[in-house]
């Protein structure tokens, strides 16, 4: 009998507690402060907690997540045909690397980073290739040094996560949408997991543009880690080819409900004015501690 090869895939650490680890240190979840993610650190809103509390688990989810859908695509003032649903954000980059390219096709990818992107790339075949950063130049981004990896590599699909984690940096609209513009055979998936922190830029998507995906967390906007929900804006085309790779019912009932409960508690909107003021005080603390920013 002949047997496929099996690729080593590398396993990615990209933060959140390592339950394992803690059990071998004698340590509960509840014991330890998670500095490790980004997100919400209000918890979810009470809504929330009730529509969760309400969902009737006897019953299959809606496989379409309709209503989170038309929800979403109110929030973000476009068709409900734009938006895909997934068990959080990492579900979506591995279906959607698949989805835009084909084994032995490059990728790349903005660092230092998420590294579900590298790995996405590796399940699908594709080959990953990278720009970094540099810790002695402050983790700044520099435009005309990843436009010319794009014009040699010729990529099919190049990843930004914008803010970026961990450096927090921020690139403008303007520069990621002159560079769907430019290149129009390349896919650009902005992940814009952190946006709802930034009050001072809007999204990059566009559904003028069918070379952008635009990645979205609820897990982190509004508390929903151990849900897992997150969503893409994307062409009709794409979206569709996603959900038709997705799995069947990928996201659950409750997940469904929290998401809708949280688009309609304006509480959130109150939570997220509060952040800023929450950032300058970590900062003050932070730098009294010989820390840098």
């Amino acid at each position: 009998m002949n047997h496929l090869p099996v690729q080593s895939i590398p396993a990615v650490y990209h933060g959140a507690l390592d339950y394992a680890e803690l059990e071998q240190l004698g340590l509960s979840p509840a014991e330890v402060l998670d500095f490790s993610v980004n997100s919400n650190p209000f918890g979810p809103s009470q809504a929330v907690k009730q529509a969760v509390a309400c969902t009737p688990l006897e019953r299959y989810p809606d496989r379409q997540s309709l209503a989170l859908r038309r929800a979403l695509a109110a929030h973000q003032q476009c068709e409900i045909n734009h938006i895909c649903v997934g068990n959080g954000t990492a579900e979506l980059i591995i279906t959607l690397t698949a989805v835009c390219a084909k084994p032995g096709e490059s990728a790349l990818i903005i660092g230092p980073t998420f590294g579900e992107y590298e790995r996405a790339c590796r399940l699908a075949g594709v080959i990953p290739h990278f720009w970094n950063a540099s810790a002695a130049d402050d983790f700044d981004i520099h435009p005309a040094e990843i436009n010319a990896r794009i014009v040699n590599l010729k990529p099919r699909l190049v990843f930004i996560c914008n803010p970026n984690n961990p450096t927090g940096r921020l690139l403008p609209v303007e520069t990621l949408h002159q560079w769907a513009e430019t290149y129009p055979d390349v896919f650009f998936v902005f992940d814009e997991a952190y946006l709802s922190f930034i009050s001072t830029q809007a999204s990059a998507f566009s559904s003028s543009r069918a070379n952008i995906l635009v990645l979205r967390s609820m897990t982190k906007d509004y508390a929903l880690a151990g849900l897992r929900l997150g969503y893409v804006l994307a062409s009709e085309a794409i979206s569709t080819a996603l959900a038709e790779r997705l799995p069947p019912w990928n996201v659950n009932a409750a997940a469904q409900a929290a998401g809708l409960a949280a688009l309609n508690d304006p509480l959130y909107d109150q939570q997220w004015a509060q952040l800023p003021l929450l950032k300058q005080a970590l900062v003050s603390e932070l730098a009294k501690l010989g820390l840098t920013a």
